[in-house]
């Protein structure tokens, strides 16, 4: 009777074990799909921010275009053409402008000025002579405003260019006689901006009280002044630039395009007592040719007998009466000279007067 008790007790146990290790093994084919359904979980995760991270909504935008082959065109079109700002804040009247500055070029197959917007303006010639002659003529400046400009090159955009360099002639005073040398303008011109040439014709006419070199300028920098230079190793002297066709600068920064009146130096905490560093010394004069009386000019009480020997006497006498017998007797009224080799004067005076306006044309 026991043994039957106790067998059918064995087999009930048997059976519970049986059911537990039936739920084990469940809960462990569980948790093993369940976390093999998370690890694919975070994979797909990553994988979707990844595809998310590189999603373009059109791929075709990635796709570049190449130069067309008649690209040469449009570089064609560009070839005599510059692109140029006014250096102001005001609003430039542009039919004022555009007609201005033709007359002032008057060149030889016209010129077409376009506005392109955002201040920038197109100059487009249509031969290299003229516009050789603007760009070596400058500065230019239309209501003492300046421009600067640059000649459009290859594959360049008008909209793109920078524009904030202008070249200048820029004259070198109080300079020591042994300074000029090629070697000391292309360092004076490297220490102002960037050396571009330098004029030697003018000891040709017999002027050398400065030295005169082309340089292009940073309009964005302040102008430069002057320069210390040693004479000896204990003498130094500074030499003073000046600059021809200056135009409107402040004498507070001394940078081009504004006045003292508009310097962002008055905004500056502590500036109460401001201090002009630039001055009007800085601009280059032009020579200006005197006037003479010419030879033909008659004044109310002269003579109707213009060419006799009375009137030539009275005209030598009133034009030089230090001549005396230099002046001779043989007086051509019309050539304005004696025939006998010795000119009037005042001829002397007018022949002077065209050697100096010719000078002036080859120092503008």
């Amino acid at each position: 009777m026991w043994s039957r008790n106790h067998s059918g007790t064995n087999q009930k146990h048997r059976s519970s074990i049986k059911t537990v290790l039936n739920l084990y093994n469940n809960k462990v084919l569980c948790c093993s799909w369940f976390l093999d359904c998370v690890w694919v979980f975070v994979f797909l995760c990553k994988k979707i921010k990844q595809d998310l991270a590189e999603l373009r909504l059109d791929d075709r935008e990635e796709q570049a275009f190449t130069i067309p082959e008649d690209m040469g065109e449009q570089n064609a079109m560009y070839s005599f053409c510059l692109v140029g700002c006014f250096l102001t804040a005001s609003v430039v009247n542009f039919p004022a402008m555009r007609n201005t500055m033709a007359n002032i070029w008057h060149p030889l197959e016209g010129v077409q000025i376009s506005n392109l917007g955002k201040k920038r303006f197109l100059f487009k010639f249509f031969n290299e002579i003229d516009i050789s002659k603007v760009i070596t003529g400058a500065p230019w400046t239309f209501n003492n405003h300046l421009l600067v400009f640059h000649r459009i090159g290859k594959n360049e955009d008008p909209m793109d260019v920078s524009l904030v360099y202008s070249d200048w002639w820029i004259q070198i005073h109080n300079l020591p006689p042994g300074f000029f040398r090629d070697s000391m303008a292309v360092q004076f011109g490297n220490f102002i901006g960037s050396f571009l040439e330098y004029d030697s014709k003018q000891f040709s006419y017999g002027n050398m009280n400065y030295m005169r070199i082309r340089v292009r300028i940073d309009v964005r920098i302040p102008l430069k002044r002057r320069k210390k230079v040693m004479i000896s190793v204990t003498n130094a002297t500074y030499v003073k630039f000046k600059y021809k066709k200056l135009t409107l600068f402040c004498f507070l920064c001394g940078c081009l395009g504004h006045g003292d009146s508009f310097c962002p130096k008055r905004l500056q905490p502590g500036t109460h007592k401001l201090v002009m560093g630039w001055d009007l010394s800085l601009r280059a004069q032009g020579r200006r040719a005197s006037i003479v009386n010419s030879t033909w000019l008659r004044g109310n009480g002269d003579s109707s007998n213009f060419g006799n020997s009375n009137f030539r006497h009275q005209s030598r006498l009133r034009t030089s009466p230090n001549q005396g017998s230099e002046s001779g007797g043989n007086f051509n009224p019309i050539l304005g000279i004696n025939l006998e080799g010795s000119r009037s004067p005042a001829i002397l005076n007018v022949v002077q007067l065209g050697n100096n306006l010719d000078i002036c044309q080859g120092f503008e």
